[in-house]
């Protein structure tokens, strides 16, 4: 039996233009979610309502998210493989983030981190910006892989080194500081209202964005590095 090789190209521009018109539309539609939802008072508006709301769970918006960190854990993967061929002690940096960002993907799928937040306001008495218990978790978390990679994102090119701060702010500044104000509001009873909502679609399109800047750094990266296009490659026997 001969075996047959069949390639799939994507432009990195594609992807990137694909992203973004997404991120964009959902956030339209999310600012429109709330607006119907708080402003003219339909709670479901024939099931839209929570397909759109960026504050749910297990919707459109949710899996867009999966999809764009799965893509990041591919990339970085696919960095790692090509360090490892090179014989380049950055090979277990980069899959390291593979795994780091697979795990992400996981969590926001099935909101394992949310688990935390009950018996950490339960245990220590959480209340406004900590309301959500799992922020001190990811601060922690956050600050340890700073430090664990501080040496590595400071020996790569200027770019891609501008590329990974610009990406973290814009996606812990969403995934903390806004989830926090989030908390405040929840604290003060204001959830569910517009202003919540509002916050809400704030944070999950700066988490978006964050994403996006991340992907499009490792696609910068690559391509610096000769690969200008991404390949997908599978195997087919006859």
């Amino acid at each position: 039996m001969s075996s047959q090789t069949i390639q799939i190209e994507i432009s990195a521009r594609g992807i990137l233009k694909f992203l973004l018109v997404s991120i964009t539309v959902l956030t339209i539609l999310g600012i429109i979610d709330y607006y119907v939802h708080y402003g003219l008072g339909h709670e479901y508006g024939f099931g839209l309502i929570r397909l759109f709301d960026l504050d749910e769970e297990a919707n459109i918006p949710t899996f867009f998210q999966v999809g764009q960190l799965f893509l990041v854990s591919l990339l970085a993967y696919g960095i790692a493989a090509t360090k490892k061929v090179e014989k380049n002690s950055q090979f277990l940096h980069w899959m390291g983030l593979s795994a780091l960002f697979f795990y992400v993907a996981v969590d926001e799928g099935c909101s394992i981190h949310e688990i935390l937040n009950y018996p950490l306001r339960h245990f220590f008495g959480f209340s406004g910006f900590f309301y959500y218990g799992w922020l001190t978790v990811g601060f922690f978390v956050s600050l340890f892989l700073a430090m664990a990679y501080a040496r590595f994102v400071w020996s790569l090119p200027r770019k891609t080194k501008v590329g990974f701060v610009v990406s973290a702010f814009i996606f812990l500044f969403g995934a903390v500081v806004m989830e926090g104000v989030g908390g405040i509001l929840e604290t003060e009873g204001l959830r569910p209202s517009l202003i919540y909502g509002l916050v809400t679609d704030l944070e999950e399109t700066l988490e978006m964005l964050g994403i996006f800047c991340f992907v499009r750094t490792l696609l910068d990266y690559m391509t610096a590095s000769g690969h200008t296009e991404v390949l997908i490659t599978l195997g087919k026997k006859k």
